[in-house]
């Protein structure tokens, strides 16, 4: 990517994350897109050193990022591979938009997004599919407080925050809880495959809405 020189003017980039997160260039705020996109707006701010930095660490970090969600996929075709698993052309696009999802989609939710890209994609065969992913290990299933499974594509090892009033799933990361040895009583019980902690409380803007 070629950078303009340092003190032109240069468009300011306009987008979304999940978690709304801003990114301050200047006195001028930037927010990011989920997917990495951004979307031209008509304003311009001057292009100094911070601003330099900041565009060239999101190129590496979009990079990074692609790089990893190729790396995933391959690891999606070997797992099927090893399994003696068809990789079909809706087992593929399912995982994808797994992949691509932060929010931690319903079955219902997934047909509803790919309903019209697969005219020939039925919801029980999202539910079907999405069970064996989570049999080999692809997928995590959570249970909500409305009793309706989530699923997210197995990656970092990360934990859960379920909002109890908006249903809305957030991802956290624990280590100090990942590198704690389990009560050897366990033992007695069973073989422990993995562990995983659900937090269960109000999210942040549901919180607001009650105090404004």
């Amino acid at each position: 990517m070629a950078w303009p020189l340092l003190g032109t003017s240069f468009p300011c980039w306009n987008a979304s994350t999940p978690d709304g997160k801003q990114w301050l260039c200047g006195c001028h705020s930037v927010s990011f897109a989920e997917g990495g996109k951004f979307r031209l707006t008509s304003e311009e701010i001057p292009y100094t050193e911070e601003v330099w930095f900041f565009l060239n660490k999101y190129s590496q970090l979009s990079s990074m990022a692609d790089k990893k969600f190729q790396e995933q996929l391959r690891h999606f075709e070997q797992i099927c591979k090893d399994a003696g698993l068809k990789l079909t052309h809706q087992r593929l696009v399912i995982y994808t938009e797994l992949l691509k999802s932060h929010d931690h989609p319903s079955a219902e939710t997934l047909y509803k997004r790919l309903e019209k890209s697969l005219p020939t994609l039925s919801l029980d065969t999202v539910y079907r599919t999405l069970a064996t992913f989570e049999k080999l290990g692809l997928v995590h299933r959570l249970e909500t407080v409305a009793s309706q499974a989530r699923y997210e594509a197995l990656g970092l090892r990360h934990h859960h925050f379920l909002c109890e009033a908006c249903d809305q799933v957030f991802d956290f990361f624990w280590p100090t809880f990942d590198t704690m040895h389990l009560p050897a009583s366990l033992g007695e019980i069973g073989a422990v495959e993995r562990t995983s902690v659900v937090v269960h409380g109000i999210c942040a803007a549901c919180q607001a809405k009650k105090t404004g």
